[in-house]
C-alpha cells in the first residue's frame, strides 16, 4: 500500500500530541505506573506504523482517517498491556468529549458550518464521482442530496478506511466502537447525524445522514456479529 507523505505524518503526530493530553491521565488511571508509561511509550510509534499502511484520502477526509489511525494505535497498545476493546473504549470516549466539549465556541462553530457548506458539498460529491472509479485513500461513498424534511445530505459509506485498518493490523474487535465517536461529534457540533449501520459493525455500508441542528439518532450495535 502507498505511504502517507511524510507533511501528513507531521500532520497526525501534531493531532497525536492534543489527544495524548486527554488520553494519558485516562490511562495513568487505567493501568498501574509501569504498563501506562509502557503504553504511552510505545503510542507514537504505532501510529507511525500503521500510517505506512493507509493511503492519504487527501484534506477532506484526511482528519477523519488521521483520527481513526489515533485510536486504533491507542488499542493496540493498551491491548498489549491487557485491556479490552470495550475497557479502551472508555478511555477514548472519556478523552474524545474532553476534547471536543472543550474547543471554544469559535471553533464548535466552524466544525458545524463546515460540514454544511457548499464548499465541503461540492468535494464530497467530487470524492463520490472518484470513488467510483477507485478507493480515494481506502474510501468509496456515494453523495445524497437534500430531501427535505429529512436530512440536508446524505453520505452513504461503501468502503471505510478506518474499519479495514482495523481488521488489517488485528483489531476488528475495537472498529465497531471507534463508530460511536460520531455521535459524540454530532452531539458537540450540531451535525444531527441519523445513521442504522455501519460496515464495522457488521453491515454492508455505513448511511450517513445530516441535518443541521437536529437531535442525533444513532443505533449502535455492539458487540458486532458478523
Amino acid at each position: 500500500m502507498s505511504q502517507m507523505l511524510s507533511s501528513v505524518s507531521k500532520q497526525a503526530h501534531t493531532e497525536l500530541k492534543k489527544w495524548q493530553t486527554a488520553f494519558t491521565p485516562l490511562v495513568e488511571e487505567a493501568l498501574v505506573a509501569s504498563q501506562a508509561k509502557q503504553a504511552l511509550s510505545e503510542l507514537p510509534t504505532e501510529l507511525s506504523r500503521l500510517l505506512t499502511l493507509m493511503p492519504d484520502p487527501g484534506p477532506q477526509m484526511r482528519m477523519f482517517s488521521i483520527g481513526g489511525a489515533i485510536y486504533i494505535a491507542l488499542y493496540l497498545v493498551l491491548h498489549r498491556q491487557g485491556m479490552s476493546a470495550a475497557q479502551v473504549w472508555t478511555i477514548c470516549d472519556a478523552a474524545t468529549r474532553k476534547r471536543f466539549t472543550g474547543m471554544s465556541k469559535l471553533t464548535k462553530w466552524l466544525m458545524s458550518w463546515t460540514m454544511f457548506s457548499p464548499l465541503w458539498r461540492m468535494l464530497t460529491r467530487r470524492l463520490a464521482e472518484q470513488s467510483k472509479v477507485a478507493p480515494v485513500g481506502g474510501w468509496v461513498v456515494e453523495y445524497l442530496p437534500a430531501e427535505p424534511g429529512q436530512y440536508d445530505y446524505g453520505v452513504t459509506y461503501r468502503r471505510c478506511a478506518i474499519a479495514q485498518l482495523a481488521h488489517d493490523v488485528g483489531a476488528q474487535d475495537f472498529a465497531p466502537y471507534i463508530c460511536q465517536s460520531d455521535i459524540i461529534g454530532s452531539d458537540a457540533f450540531g451535525w444531527g447525524l441519523a445513521r442504522t449501520k455501519t460496515i464495522a459493525q457488521g453491515d454492508s455500508h455505513c448511511d450517513f445522514r445530516f441535518r443541521r441542528g437536529a437531535v442525533t439518532d444513532v443505533k449502535v450495535k455492539l458487540p458486532v456479529i458478523s
